[in-house]
């Protein structure tokens, strides 16, 4: 904040939703305490306000990190500038089927690209890289098909 740094002893997620007019980041306060369900909610509630033009001031402030899906704009990939105020960003590609080995076997399997940029001055490299090594590791084991079924109210995804 201004010149100040402060460290927070949660992490509140940025969504970056695309209005139609613009793009806004509502923002899923103390989103590592809560459950898949309850940040699904949160996200399909804020995604609904941010493009009926109904947050409020607090639902756009104190952002840690955010996420960006272009996914649903056939991307595969992209990078981001950090939001103001914030320490990282996630950028997410679209899902495609791709060939890969398995076994000695090519088989086609679902792949995407998770691209994380942070703010050097406050994250170590080697930090990220670990966080998101355990992201793609929770994604592989199944995680993947439970947010892709998370939508928004007009049957959307819920960020963009």
């Amino acid at each position: 904040m201004g010149n100040e740094l402060y460290q927070s002893s949660f992490t509140n997620v940025g969504i970056v939703v695309d209005t139609g007019a613009e793009v806004v980041i509502p923002v899923v306060k103390e989103a590592s305490r809560k459950s898949l369900a309850q940040l699904s909610e949160e996200v399909r509630d804020l995604t609904h306000k941010a493009r009926h033009r109904q947050l409020k001031i607090g639902e756009v402030q104190g952002g840690t990190v955010s996420i960006s899906n272009l996914g649903m704009y056939e991307v595969d990939f992209f990078s981001a500038m950090i939001p103001y105020g914030q320490v990282a960003i996630l950028t997410v590609g679209r899902i495609r089927n791709v060939p890969v080995y398995e076994r000695s076997s090519l088989v086609e399997a679902p792949r995407m690209w998770l691209n994380l940029v942070v703010d050097h001055r406050l994250i170590d490299g080697v930090a990220a890289a670990k966080a998101l090594k355990t992201m793609t590791g929770l994604l592989s084991r199944g995680a993947v098909g439970e947010l892709i079924s998370t939508r928004g109210p007009e049957g959307s995804a819920p960020h963009g």
